[in-house]
């Protein structure tokens, strides 16, 4: 029993760390955005979770940009305009443009709130790494493989 429970806080306490160092790198201001984000993945994915047009770009699946659009469809009320128009645009680039500095106020808020979303799958990936492992190899093992994914830049 006394083992489970240092197991436990050594893993909560390791995950911890990861979060701490993931959200530190991404605090609003200190990291600018990708152009993948920026043109691809918020945009494109708030419009599928707002509007529920697949139109937009239909090169890849929805998940991960719902995932990143999520966050902001709860906590922020964001400006998409309603004719489609506005997003169906051959150049993606020119719309996300318009989608954070355009329409809404506030880009540094949109980043950090779906860059959050990522690092908590992350935390749960590490979470599901130490289970896997464990039951694979061992405590040990797991406490290691656990430590490096933590600590991986």
């Amino acid at each position: 029993m006394k083992k489970n429970i240092i197991v436990i806080i050594s893993v909560v306490f390791l995950l911890s760390l990861f979060f701490v160092m993931a959200i530190s790198s991404i605090w609003p201001g200190r990291k600018s955005a990708t152009c993948d984000e920026l043109a691809h993945h918020i945009p494109v994915g708030y419009v599928l979770l707002d509007k529920g047009d697949y139109k937009m770009d239909p090169s890849h699946p929805p998940l991960s940009r719902y995932i990143v659009a999520l966050p902001l469809k709860l906590f922020m009320n964001l400006y998409v305009p309603d004719q489609s128009s506005a997003w169906r645009r051959e150049d993606r680039s020119e719309f996300g443009k318009d989608f954070f500095y355009k329409y809404n106020d506030s880009p540094d808020k949109i980043l950090f709130l779906s860059r959050i979303a990522v690092i908590l799958i992350g935390i749960l990936c590490g979470g599901i790494l130490f289970i896997w492992t464990r039951s694979l190899f061992g405590r040990h093992v797991a406490f290691f493989a656990l430590i490096l994914y933590c600590f991986s830049p």
